[in-house]
């Protein structure tokens, strides 16, 4: 009897005791980092909880409000889909104006979106048209009214969401490139293009431009590129919303076959209703006018559409995995929009975040330092403690409906999204479940932790305007996950 009772005692200890000592490395781990000259000039913030109790288990200034980068997007997909609900679909309408007679129709085309960010998209092709088919079944169900000639416009309408698609606190260095392609009431193609560029064979000189697909109609680049036998990060482009003039900066390494970068379309309305028209030309509609968006063709909401087609995107659940797997930044922007335009009509930046930060607020969480200034955490000006971060996360976590979805939509350390090339080969790999954010000089990780004994943890790990290379400061909060991992 006294046997049993004392393997048992011995275990309880043995237990007890590689807790302490798992938790008195992380704290070490922790310290060693604050001291590090990589972070001396920057900002660090830690928090490490029980997902069950809440109980703090680390923490280094976790109610310092820092750039959270796409960390921001736990804050808006876990509002989203407790908002909008999981199956919320964004819809597009094709609608005309005018009449109908002897297959002519006088009046305008519409092509009415209500944020869709998925409509053509070249990244979720198992789950989406793509850009082809989508512009093909639009001609088709315009053809099948008995249309044959329009005497009127092609007019892209994105109005149900304000015209700013760029937020107003993105870097300029930002806008033009794919991933500061904000979220227009009518999105098509994810509002990207690729732009493909092939290395000169002399030192400085100017790479060619190979391609642009999609055809951009009116697009005017300026190459101000140029080669060299290296580059530090692949060349930018510059521009500005409906402005068809963009500048390609930045060094093509002379060894690479070609390279792709991709840009954000200044105008989506615009370049939806052009290859709208282009399309019905190739049906032999014929037509007598051009094409508009809405900003150059003023809308006259007193005259009466005709709705004759709408076409759905995927369930909310699989936006939000594409989102939060590849953090893309225009799904983000227009789930915080959308959530506007369904409850004042319109969608705005400045209500769609008023309206995520009461929805948190009612939810118990003090929301005194959480600044938000877009969905998808590209604002410099985005602000959000750690402590926030984590309780949200664990907020989200008891919410049955939401978690599994919001959950699965995290990548794997090791295995899948922004983390599947993190943690290879170390304990962590599958145990970790991240938002990461990244942005010059910003790295951050927030998110859920299995450990080694089948313990649940929520923490944050943030870091600001450290001055080492983003890859140095990967591996040492690798090495934090790693120590969680082992409590």
């Amino acid at each position: 009897m006294i046997k049993p009772i004392f393997s048992f005692l011995f275990n309880i200890v043995s237990i007890l005791f590689s807790t302490l000592y798992a938790q008195s490395m992380l704290e070490n781990t922790i310290q060693q980092f604050a001291n590090d000259p990589i972070i001396r000039h920057g900002q660090l913030g830690i928090c490490v909880a029980d997902a069950e109790t809440g109980q703090l288990i680390a923490s280094h200034n976790a109610q310092m409000s820092l750039m959270p980068a796409s960390n921001m997007k736990i804050i808006t997909t876990g509002a989203a889909l407790s908002i909008l609900g999981k199956n919320y679909r964004f819809k597009t309408q094709l609608q005309y104006d005018g009449t109908l007679k002897d297959s002519v129709l006088t009046g305008n085309i519409y092509i009415k979106g209500f944020g869709d960010p998925t409509l053509g998209s070249p990244e979720m092709m198992d789950s989406v048209w793509s850009l082809t088919t989508v512009l093909d079944s639009f001609a088709l169900k315009i053809k099948g009214l008995g249309i044959k000639k329009i005497i009127g416009k092609i007019i892209g309408d994105g109005t149900a969401f304000a015209p700013d698609t760029a937020e107003p606190t993105w870097l300029y260095e930002d806008i033009a490139n794919y991933y500061g392609a904000g979220a227009n009431g009518l999105n098509l193609h994810e509002n990207l293009f690729y732009l493909r560029l092939f290395p000169a064979m002399t030192e400085n000189a100017k790479p060619s431009i190979l391609s642009i697909t999609p055809d951009v109609v009116g697009l005017q680049v300026t190459n101000d590129a140029i080669s060299k036998p290296k580059a530090p990060e692949e060349p930018y482009l510059y521009g500005m919303p409906y402005s068809n003039q963009i500048f390609i900066k930045g060094i093509v390494p002379m060894d690479y076959k070609d390279l792709t970068i991709k840009g954000a379309l200044p105008d989506p309305p615009y370049f939806a209703a052009w290859q709208l028209h282009r399309r019905l030309k190739w049906l032999n509609v014929e037509m007598t006018d051009s094409v508009a968006n809405q900003l150059q063709q003023k809308i006259d909401t007193t005259i009466k559409r005709t709705v004759f087609y709408t076409h759905y995107s995927p369930i909310l659940a699989k936006i939000v995995i594409p989102a939060n797997q590849e953090s893309i930044n225009l799904y983000c922007e227009a789930m915080m929009k959308i959530i506007a335009f369904e409850k004042t009509g319109l969608g705005t930046t400045e209500m769609g975040t008023k309206i995520i930060l009461d929805f948190w607020r009612e939810k118990g969480i003090d929301i005194d330092g959480l600044l938000m200034m877009d969905g998808s955490g590209l604002s410099p000006r985005d602000g959000i403690t750690p402590l926030q971060l984590v309780t949200i996360l664990r907020t989200i976590q008891k919410d049955t409906l939401v978690f599994p979805t919001f959950f699965e939509s995290l990548p794997r350390a090791g295995e899948s999204g922004t983390m599947r090339n993190m943690l290879k080969k170390t304990e962590a790999v599958g145990r970790v479940r991240a938002k990461s954010g990244t942005l010059t000089r910003v790295k951050c990780y927030s998110g859920y932790v299995t450990t080694l004994s089948g313990r649940q943890l929520v923490f944050s790990l943030m870091t600001n305007n450290f001055t080492g290379t983003q890859r140095e400061i990967r591996k040492k909060l690798e090495q934090l996950m790693i120590e969680m991992c082992r409590l």
